[in-house]
């Protein structure tokens, strides 16, 4: 009988010892500020979105109605937006500026880029010239990959500046009454 009291008592001395164990799951933090995902009022949060540390610049043409055979345009960048580029000769590393968009169609494309960096109070520009044989219309033309300096938040569309542009037609002439403009920045 002793045995078997023995027995129970260290049988239930385990079962409580495991009890407080927790179960290996994890609790929040009672107190909010130490955990942001707990507000004050004890729901749940979401899970917070990461800050972006690179983004993509569209950019696009409107205006009047035109095949275009090529464009030229060139950007000013923002404060805290990097490009990847040779720093002898500006030269855009592949991928960081990419025909997309109505540009894209066809195989006979071409897109070539230079980084300026920013200097005594100019900001740093991106000059960009496509050409395509085949032609294209309207709208999107362009994708601009790009890195966040540290702590950079992410800019608007509206932070990146056209400064000059111009459209060519299938017989090279010069095309009027086009524009271009940035309308989308996407955080990746």
């Amino acid at each position: 009988m002793k045995i078997k009291r023995l027995i129970i008592a260290v049988l239930s001395l385990a079962v409580i010892s495991l009890s407080a164990c927790g179960g290996g799951g994890e609790t929040p933090a009672s107190n909010p500020a130490d955990n942001p995902t707990v507000p004050s009022n004890g729901t749940t949060n979401p899970t917070p979105t990461p800050t972006p540390t690179k983004g993509l610049l569209k950019l696009s043409t409107s205006g009047a109605a035109a095949i275009m055979a090529g464009v030229d345009v060139t950007v000013a960048l923002p404060d805290g937006v990097i490009l990847n580029a040779d720093p002898a000769t500006g030269a855009v590393a592949t991928g960081t500026v990419t025909i997309s968009g109505v540009a894209a169609a066809g195989s006979n494309n071409l897109a070539v880029a230079k980084f300026t960096p920013a200097s005594g109070g100019v900001p740093a520009n991106l000059h960009i010239a496509i050409i395509n044989v085949s032609g294209f219309s309207l709208g999107e033309f362009a994708t601009i990959r790009f890195d966040l300096a540290t702590g950079a938040a992410l800019p608007l569309s509206n932070a990146f500046t056209v400064t000059s542009f111009s459209a060519k037609a299938l017989d090279s002439s010069a095309l009027s009454g086009v524009t271009a403009a940035p309308p989308s920045v996407q955080g990746i």
